[in-house]
């Protein structure tokens, strides 16, 4: 692998340096993606909470309902983030698998590939 990629110097990749940029594009959307996707339960937990936390300030204007929302949303974010990582667990081997396409992938287009039927 060092004699195809070397380690001190900048790889050669004239012909398939625009689908390596290409596909360095859509990875790094499929990123955004799935970090989007894990961050969602957590966002939407605390603007749950939020929304309650509001409600119960207007109902009992005497709780400090501020303070008590640092404990609050704090446990539920964990716990959301929690059920979160269960849900990806599954999707685990698939993205590992995906992952070594990807790299062969890139190897190719640093070696200078270019992919005939796109990537």
């Amino acid at each position: 692998s060092f004699d195809l990629i070397p380690l001190f110097e900048f790889p050669n990749v004239q012909p398939g340096l625009f689908h390596l940029m290409d596909f360095f594009m859509r990875l790094t959307a499929q990123i955004l993606v799935l970090s989007v996707q894990m961050a969602a339960p957590v966002i939407i937990t605390i603007l749950v909470a939020d929304i309650i936390l509001g409600v119960a300030n207007r109902i009992a204007p005497q709780i400090n309902v501020w303070e008590l929302g640092f404990n609050i949303k704090g446990y539920l974010g964990v716990m959301a983030l929690f059920w979160a990582i269960t849900l990806v667990v599954g999707q685990m081997e698939h993205y590992t698998l995906e992952s070594t396409m990807h790299m062969n992938q890139i190897i190719d287009l640093i070696r200078g590939a270019v992919p005939k039927g796109g990537i």
